[in-house]
């Protein structure tokens, strides 16, 4: 019997409490004003712009002055805080984002739109993030202000910024150091700038192929980490293994951990090592030296032939005229 009317008793003082203090439950949920929306969640990218239209109405039937408060929101502890503009951080801080009117006056019954944009910094990491941007009234900005934690209409921001990886690289320059090398390794420059926001790792080779397109060897490209932005020069050699004449390199490279994309270029250059210089050279003054010796004796042996004609004697009677006197 005591238990029941102990119980009977807390549900008479419960159902008490609920009767004094719901009016004042229900005036501070209402307020003073009826905003909508009152919640913006949002999937965004870094340099993303956000516009959302927000209805204030005043439900009194007095003219009240609004003055407008945008401040950061902890997601550990829920604490709203009107941060300090000049201490914002641009990376991190949705207040630094959010533009809107920061004041106006509504008369009894009004309702106004007024135009509220985010502007993701560029600089934003991935994450979740929050923001809070209370309507209080008040006569002047500081009276209004004491409202953000008392009262105050307020707007919840969530925001979580995506990863917004951009992997892109290009080949400024693939050439080669001279267009003719006197020996071994021959040397390959190759310039690479990174286009996008992060790192690459570029991987691949040159193949190296002779005049008569087949494949003779390869330099392996590795080891190489360009930074999002960056511009590298790459020195590349290949030893040859003895080949000469004229070859062509063909780059092929590939890049990127979420798409794999590729990067190509192609050269030509010429190898004769000195010693097959020497050789060809001298091979070519022989040759020569021997087609002048043979042009000019056959030209000596004319002009003897045409110095040896045998003398003629002209006689002539009565009135004979010897030439050889």
């Amino acid at each position: 019997m005591r238990w029941v009317i102990f119980g009977k008793t807390w549900f008479f003082l419960i159902a008490v409490s609920l009767l004094l203090f719901s009016p004042y439950l229900q005036l501070r949920a209402a307020g003073p004003l009826q905003i909508s929306p009152t919640i913006i969640d949002e999937k965004v990218k870094t340099k993303e712009i956000l516009k959302q239209q927000v209805k204030i109405k005043n439900t009194t039937g007095n003219k009240l002055s609004v003055f407008v408060f945008v401040s950061d929101l902890s997601e550990e502890n829920g604490i709203k805080q009107v941060t300090p503009s000049s201490i914002l951080d641009n990376k991190k801080s949705v207040a630094s984002w959010t533009s809107i009117q920061r004041g106006f006056d509504l008369v009894a019954g009004e309702e106004k739109e007024i135009s509220l944009e985010i502007n993701v910094s560029p600089f934003a990491e991935p994450g979740k993030y929050y923001g809070l941007v209370s309507f209080a009234v008040g006569s002047n900005a500081t009276d209004a202000g004491s409202q953000i934690n008392n009262g105050a209409s307020e707007i919840i921001i969530n925001l979580e910024v995506q990863d917004n990886i951009v992997e892109k690289m290009q080949a400024l320059e693939f050439k080669p150091a001279r267009n003719l090398f006197v020996k071994y390794p021959v040397e390959l420059s190759l310039s690479l700038k990174n286009t996008g926001n992060t790192e690459l790792i570029p991987v691949g080779n040159v193949y190296i192929y002779d005049r008569s397109g087949r494949e003779v060897d390869n330099v392996k490209v590795k080891d190489i980490k360009i930074a999002g932005g960056e511009k590298k020069e790459v020195k590349l050699f290949w030893n040859g293994k003895g080949g000469l004449g004229k070859f062509k390199g063909r780059l092929e490279l590939e890049y990127g951990q979420k798409d794999r994309r590729d990067v190509q270029d192609m050269v030509y250059f010429w190898v004769f090592p000195t010693k097959v210089l020497i050789i060809f050279g001298g091979g070519l003054f022989f040759v020569t030296f021997l087609l002048t010796y043979l042009l000019f004796r056959k030209s000596y042996r004319g002009r003897a032939y045409s110095g040896g004609e045998e003398e003629v004697e002209v006689i002539e009677e009565k009135g004979i005229l010897d030439l050889r006197k």
